[in-house]
């Protein structure tokens, strides 16, 4: 009965956040005297740092705002499948190294594919907030004009990606054709 207190409990938390967090935005301006700089990020400084795919890291990041210092494991399917690049391509560049070491460690690499593609979405999320509210304390008013900039992502990440990706599995298929063939000839 106890469990079932507990659940209830965390599901009328959960659902009233937004509810919440709409309260202290309005008690920080009121705190601020109507100043509408206030530390914490809005949907819409989300919207204007993320760039792509602003719609789903806000959903995630309104599930991560309930306990914001806490660790929140959820799945990410691009850091899943392009590892360090994911980071790079996020500028999180710290962790793009990271990773990237990580990944080269035999019998570890495996584990660390894994755990980074949990950890992405909350590492991403603690970026966002520790850069929008350094923009928001060195910029002032003026700070949204600059959320693209500092945020936003890296467009040539990918085109590198898939060419440091393809040339070499396309040279290690033609060093192995050309070997195949010089092999059949001196035969």
């Amino acid at each position: 009965m106890r469990i079932f207190f507990i659940a209830k409990e965390c599901f009328i938390f959960q659902r009233t956040n937004s509810t919440n967090l709409r309260i202290l935005r309005a008690m920080e301006a009121f705190v601020n005297n109507g100043n509408s700089t206030s530390p914490l990020p809005t949907p819409q400084d989300y919207v204007g740092f993320i760039g792509k795919n602003a719609d789903y890291f806000i959903q995630k990041f309104e599930k991560f705002s309930i306990v914001p210092m806490a660790f929140h494991a959820s799945w990410n399917w691009p850091a899943f499948l392009t590892s360090w690049w994911w980071f790079l391509y996020r500028k999180m560049y710290l962790w793009a190294g990271l990773c990237f070491v990580s990944m080269c460690i035999p019998y570890v690499n495996f584990f660390a594919w894994i755990g980074w593609a949990v950890a992405a979405n909350d590492l991403y999320y603690k970026h966002v907030q520790k850069k929008i509210s350094e923009l928001k304390s060195f910029q002032g008013d003026g700070y949204s004009q600059h959320l693209s900039t500092i945020g936003g992502v890296h467009s040539w990440v990918p085109l590198v990606a898939v060419i440091v990706t393809v040339i070499p599995i396309l040279l290690a298929g033609a060093c192995a054709g050309i070997f195949a063939v010089v092999g059949m000839g001196g035969r």
